[in-house]
């Protein structure tokens, strides 16, 4: 610092702050700068007379002015002031503003350099191309603010080995975007192709993928019969049906390996690979010893079928999945009452099925059904519980409707079915409590509802 006046010295919030007391001389401006941007920054005259300020950004190792402006600022008034920063500066070098008024005030404070002044983009219409095609690009820049800049851009695209194989240099695009494409030869070098883009010292790249691809030229798929088993200590077997056929509907012949194991590892059940050779279509028969699924019960089994053409030598796969259970039958209550109204019927929907929801053969056996029934005789009292059994055959639909008629003062249901050893349970409360201990009903008729007379 040259001179000798009182000052304060603040940097706050990214801001610095000069205060000169004896010359009423008020400085304020950021902390930092980038190459390539305007300083911004301004002085105040707090005095009786006009001032003659200079600022500048002065290089601490050399001393070398960066950047400077002269400015006269009114008494009373502040005045703007915006240095032009170069693109290119000395990276390892400290920097200082100073700011002077003639000789009697000369003051200055560290200012850091930030590197980075812009953003640029690259963006291309694909990820991967084939040796022969026609890369497609696009590349603008934005300053740190986010504003599209339209400086000069130079776009190189690079092969694999880093050998430049086409340049475009200092392209002023459209708003700053420059767009451009390569077509590539069909002798091309594989592998991953690099887009190099350089924007007033800012350098980015983006990479693409050259590969020599196909379209699939078979496909695979495998369905399972049945679709479930369940667990048994009896020996099993399931049917894996594999279809391979050409895109053009053809069948393919060559060589099938089907690969059955358990989607998770949590069971010890052994994995099977099977081999065969496949035309087109192939059953493959899959047995399992008896108690095979009788640890898991519930688990879910993966067939995974891989073929090879023998024509060409390629691979397809498609896997399939059946699920063990530990029952047959399926029992679930659907469209379930939200809660009970005392004194009227509730209905109940019980649903029985198969695991995979197909209907279920009726073996004579029946459905039995237990209602324990929740109540108060009297008010304030502790509930009293009444038990309803009822037996129904199978419906033909699987769907079985069931009304309880319930008691007043109810205050919860629940509702136990079983079907051969298998059971599902529901339980349905009571919402609102009514005085009386009844509810009301409405129903409304085929041909709607009509208000009429109502005695009393």
């Amino acid at each position: 610092m040259m001179g000798n006046p009182q000052h304060v010295l603040l940097a706050l919030l990214g801001l610095i702050v000069l205060h000169a007391k004896a010359q009423s001389i008020l400085f304020t401006g950021l902390d930092s700068f980038r190459p390539g941007t305007n300083y911004e920054a301004s002085v105040a005259s707090l005095s009786n007379s006009q001032l003659s300020v200079t600022v500048s950004i002065v290089n601490n190792n050399t001393g070398q002015v960066i950047a400077v402006q002269d400015a006269t600022v009114l008494s009373g008034t502040q005045a703007p002031f915006s240095l032009q920063i170069p693109n290119e500066v000395d990276e390892s070098a400290k920097y200082y503003v100073r700011v002077q008024e003639g000789l009697s005030y000369d003051n200055q404070t560290e200012i850091h350099l930030k590197r980075k002044t812009r953003s640029v983009f690259i963006t291309t219409d694909k990820s991967i191309y084939k040796p022969g095609a026609t890369v497609k690009f696009r590349t603008f820049a934005v300053d740190v603010f986010l504003v599209p800049k339209n400086d000069p851009i130079t776009v190189e695209i690079l092969d694999p080995k880093g050998n430049k194989i086409k340049q475009w240099r200092d392209q002023l695009g459209q708003n700053g975007v420059v767009s451009g494409e390569l077509e590539l030869s069909t002798l091309t070098a594989l592998g991953a192709w690099k887009i190099k883009v350089t924007s007033v010292g800012e350098e980015t790249t983006e990479t693409f993928q050259v590969e020599e691809y196909t379209l699939p030229k078979f496909e695979v798929s495998v369905t399972m019969n049945p679709t479930f088993v369940v667990s048994s200590k009896d020996p099993m077997q399931i049917t894996a049906r594999v279809t391979a056929k050409y895109n053009i509907g053809t069948p393919v012949d060559g060589e099938l390996v089907l690969t059955v194991r358990q989607e998770r590892d949590w069971y010890n059940i052994q994995k099977q690979t099977i081999s065969r050779q496949i035309s087109g279509v192939v059953n493959v028969d899959v047995r399992f010893p008896g108690g095979t699924f009788v640890s898991c019960g519930i688990c879910a089994m993966i067939v995974e079928a891989e073929v090879t053409d023998s024509l060409s030598g390629e691979k397809r796969k498609s896997s399939s999945k059946f699920q063990t259970w530990r029952d047959l039958e399926k029992l679930e209550f659907i469209n379930r009452p939200e809660f009970i109204k005392s004194g009227l019927a509730t209905r109940f929907q019980l649903k029985l099925t198969q695991q995979d929801g197909s209907p279920l053969l009726d073996t004579g056996k029946k459905v039995t059904v237990k209602v324990t029934e929740n109540y108060q005789q009297f008010p304030n009292e502790g509930n009293n519980a009444k038990v309803s059994d009822y037996s129904f055959s199978l419906p033909a639909s699987g769907l079985l409707m069931i009304d309880h008629q319930t008691a007043p003062n109810a205050t919860n249901l629940r509702i136990e079915a079983e079907y051969n050893g298998v059971k599902a349970t529901d339980y349905v409360s009571q919402q609102f409590k009514s005085l009386s201990g009844n509810s009301i009903e409405i129903e409304q008729g085929q041909n709607g509802n009509q208000v009429s007379d109502l005695s009393y």
